[in-house]
């Protein structure tokens, strides 16, 4: 259902975005107004020591749920793709599931792919799907950045 509210929202936030035209601005108004409308979806934003975005992530009903049940092993990476107007990384945490299927268990775009931005998509992993536990995660496959965070 998220993926429908989005595309429902994403010309009127880009059209009306509660007057900031900046792309952090209406990512936020895009985000504000899918979880206004689809109680399963959840957000988190992540902000430097200045206050400036530097991050977001997204999760919707059956993500969180694949989480909670394929939390185990954890692939994490970011990569750029033309398609994000900004430049920043596109950001997932990818699952298997026992009978190998793969899914989505969050996603996200961050300013740069740093040890902060793993730490905050973690870290938001765990706040918005909180049956699963750190204890929960046995591997974490990700690039070296992570294991210097």
């Amino acid at each position: 259902m998220a993926y429908e509210v989005v595309r429902k929202h994403l010309l009127d936030v880009w059209s009306n975005s509660d007057g900031d035209d900046s792309d952090c601005g209406r990512m936020q108004s895009l985000l504000k107004a899918t979880a206004a409308e689809d109680k399963g979806f959840s957000y988190r934003i992540a902000r430097d020591p200045k206050g400036k975005v530097v991050g977001f992530v997204w999760q919707n009903a059956n993500m969180r749920r694949q989480l909670e049940l394929n939390g185990g092993y954890l692939s994490l990476d970011a990569m750029k793709r033309q398609i994000v107007s900004c430049n920043w990384p596109y950001i997932a945490i990818a699952l298997l599931d026992p009978d190998h299927n793969l899914f989505v268990g969050l996603e996200g775009i961050v300013a740069a792919e740093r040890n902060a931005a793993y730490t905050f998509v973690l870290k938001a992993a765990l706040e918005m799907t909180p049956k699963l536990k750190p204890s929960d995660i046995k591997i974490i496959a990700a690039d070296g950045l992570l294991s210097e965070a």
